[in-house]
């Protein structure tokens, strides 16, 4: 079962300002598939690809498959990722949602996603706007690395 009303690219960046050196986010996929990725301004970042569903209202299991780590720069208009690590990860979770209005930074309304608990303690938190509702395979920010 999907919950249509997860679909898209979430991010914590319209709830704090763009004033943190950090940025955390996560997107589901119609098809079941999705990613979190973590990054540092400066560099660092981690992406951990998953499985998703909903089993009832309200209620998500995520089921992780690969995490992937490393570098990031700006490459002209682009961002390119230098994956140092790649590591299979099967951790399966059982998280409870809610989705509603809400106020982001600076006043601006925004579609909230928040999870019962922190997707990762340290790197992937609990809230997240909606940033971008159609999201395609070419999205997830390390797709172009699978061949390296």
């Amino acid at each position: 079962m999907v919950d249509s009303n997860l679909l898209g690219y979430w991010s914590s960046l319209p709830l704090d300002g763009g004033g943190s050196m950090e940025t955390d986010d996560i997107a589901f996929r119609a098809d079941g598939t999705g990613w979190t990725e973590w990054s540092r301004l400066g560099g660092p970042f981690l992406v951990t690809r998953f499985r998703w569903r909903t089993t009832d209202v309200g209620r998500l299991e995520i089921r992780t498959q690969l995490r992937l780590s490393g570098s990031w720069r700006i490459d002209g208009p682009a961002v390119a990722y230098e994956v140092a690590e790649r590591e299979t990860d099967e951790t399966l979770l059982r998280l409870a949602y809610a989705i509603g209005p809400a106020e982001g930074a600076y006043g601006a309304e925004v579609t909230l996603l928040e999870f019962d608990e922190p997707i990762a303690r340290g790197t992937i938190g609990s809230q997240y706007a909606l940033t971008e509702r159609d999201i395609g395979a070419e999205g997830d920010p390390t797709a172009d690395t699978d061949a390296a």
